[in-house]
């Protein structure tokens, strides 16, 4: 009776200090790849957005984009 008890308490414990040590490294990861996700997701959409923009003449240039001589 009291090996089974000790067999189940040492059972239990180590299920519960697996848990305490995965659960944080797992969130860990997911917050670290969910951020770097986010970023690369910006920083495509301002490369988009720049490669997508006409870039504006001024007035006074001909419309081939030679300077005037």
């Amino acid at each position: 009776m009291i090996r089974r008890v000790r067999r189940q308490f040492i059972c239990i414990t180590m299920a519960m200090l697996t848990a305490v040590l995965l659960v944080p490294l797992i969130a860990l990861n997911v917050v670290t790849e969910a951020m770097s996700y986010n970023q690369t997701r910006n920083l495509l959409e301002q490369i988009a957005i720049s490669e997508t923009t006409v870039p504006e003449l001024p007035d006074d240039m001909p419309p081939d984009g030679k300077q005037p001589r």
